[in-house]
């Protein structure tokens, strides 16, 4: 395999040139007299104040492996003789399969602006549980004393590319100053969701740069390229801790404020060939390799400890198309609905072969009459286990059965229904690099009409046709027919129409 390393020279200098003239940010071991200054913060009844909270993210190799490489640089002041906080000095992370990694620990404690650092020696920086879920660093200081500067910087390495570490602007003491600074190739795209109290005060500057990268050709000569990069900068000042957190015994080093970072595209998969591929080819192959789930040696016990799980990532596990080559087969999934059905004698005048309706009138009538005549039990599922002969002659059931009885007469109809797998927001966010149907707890209908798609869920009353309640369900959700499959993102307009749109195919 030809050897690439990927050499993020300019993340550095851009990072380097984000921090040159900001007061607020100084590099590991830079102390300034602003450090040492008493200010309203320190009045405010607590141990210590967060000086400066930031975080640097980028792509590079490691061990022959491509990893993410989250750079985390904390500065405070201690306002209490003898501080110590087992939260702020402990640097959790998976260590299982070497999943996550931590590097590069450092940190000096400085008592005034110009006398030595005491730099704190490696044995004191004990690893807990390596090889496993819960692995972390416990960091032994010496005795802390008031005006204390206390400078730590570490490296957090992990092949999570579809959800990178969150980004936590606040933490249980008064923080000074937060930054986020990202630094990625501009074919992996990422959307930014900033959440909680601080939200609408968080600064996002955006610009270009280029990610330097040494490639050895087959016969050895090396060749640097360069790759145009997005450089993201997220920056905050003066954040609180909320007390509220506490006593809902919530962490309070998570705080409430941060930005959470969603995959929302990877290059596909382009394969080998036999061929020769190009230095962006060769590179876009290893981060799909990487960000695939399968290649991430992902337990399902990890997956289930994710604390934010992804929305939608634009990256198909292998394991999506034999999961719907199951539900293709399930009695209790597509068999029944590929089953002849009895249409109700108020709609066999859509099957006149003289007069008959178009797609969306056809469509319009079936789901008014399974709307109408349907009672819905107010309970959810995600398959049936009746046939739809007797969903229909009962005229009450579960989410599932009358929404998949819907999907049964509009095929029979003549009209190319899907089936259309969602979960309800108080169940939890589909995460589409995990193949399964546990996460999913609801069946909709869905119809493609000239390139749009029409999600109908029977059990809404007063909703017509192409809307669906908007406060009920998880805005991803897998399409499936017996023929094909792809994941739909749904999206609601100012009036509430819904638009799903098409987001990956199963092909």
């Amino acid at each position: 395999m030809k050897t690439l390393i990927i050499i993020l020279l300019t993340a550095f200098s851009l990072t380097a040139a984000a921090q040159k003239g900001d007061p607020d940010f100084l590099k590991f071991g830079k102390v300034s007299d602003i450090d040492f200054q008493h200010t309203d913060l320190d009045d405010m009844g607590y141990d210590a104040v967060i000086l400066q909270n930031e975080k640097s993210m980028y792509f590079d190799r490691y061990n022959e492996d491509l990893r993410l490489y989250n750079v985390h640089h904390i500065r405070l002041k201690v306002l209490k003789d003898g501080f110590y906080d087992d939260e702020l000095f402990t640097i959790p992370y998976s260590g299982r399969y070497e999943y996550e990694r931590v590097i590069g620990i450092k940190c000096w404690i400085f008592s005034d602006k110009n006398s030595k650092p005491h730099k704190v020696k490696y044995k004191n920086f004990k690893h807990i549980n390596r090889d496993s879920l819960e692995s972390r660093v416990e960091l032994h200081l010496p005795a802390l004393r008031a005006g204390d500067v206390l400078d730590l910087e570490y490296t957090l390495l992990t092949y999570d590319f579809v959800l990178p570490p969150i980004w936590r602007t606040n933490c249980k003491y008064p923080c000074r100053a937060s930054r986020l600074t990202t630094n990625f190739p501009n074919f992996m795209e990422y959307k930014y969701d900033p959440k909680g109290a601080y939200a609408d005060d968080i600064v996002h500057t955006a610009g270009t740069g280029f990610i330097s990268i040494n490639y050895s050709l087959p016969h050895g000569r090396p060749v640097m390229f360069k790759f145009q990069a997005n450089l993201d900068t997220f920056k905050i000042r003066h954040t609180l801790p909320v007390e509220m957190y506490e006593s809902q015994h919530v962490s309070p080093l998570y705080g409430t404020s941060s930005v959470r970072m969603r995959a929302a595209k990877f290059t596909q998969n382009i394969g080998y060939n036999g061929g020769y591929l190009t230095v962006w080819q060769y590179l876009t192959h290893l981060l799909y390799v990487y960000a695939d789930p399968d290649n991430r040696e992902l337990s399902r016990q990890e997956a289930r400890h994710q604390f934010y799980p992804a929305g939608y990532v634009i990256v198909s596990s292998n394991n999506w198309p034999r999961l719907h080559k199951r539900q293709r087969k399930s009695s209790e999934f597509w068999k029944p609905l590929l089953k002849a059905v009895t249409m109700p004698d108020e709609l066999r005048d859509i099957m006149d072969p003289d007069e008959p309706l178009d797609t969306i009138a056809a469509t319009r009538r079936i789901y008014d009459y399974v709307r109408n005549t349907m009672a819905w039990d107010s309970t959810y599922n995600n398959h049936i286990s009746r046939s739809v002969e007797k969903i229909l002659k009962s005229r009450r059931g579960n989410l599932a059965e009358i929404n998949m009885a819907l999907v049964s007469l509009l095929r029979h109809a003549g009209i190319p229904a899907y089936t259309a797998m969602a979960s309800t927001k108080d169940f939890g966010e589909v995460d589409t690099a995990y193949a399964n149907t546990v996460q999913f707890n609801a069946v909709l209908a869905c119809v493609p009409y000239e390139q749009h798609l029409i999600l109908m869920d029977a059990t809404a009353s007063g909703l017509p046709l192409g809307r669906i309640p908007r406060d009920r369900y998880d805005r991803v959700m897998w399409a499936l027919s017996p023929e094909t499959w792809y994941f739909v993102e749904t999206d609601f307009d100012a009036d509430g129409k819904c638009d799903p749109k098409k987001m990956l195919d199963g092909f």
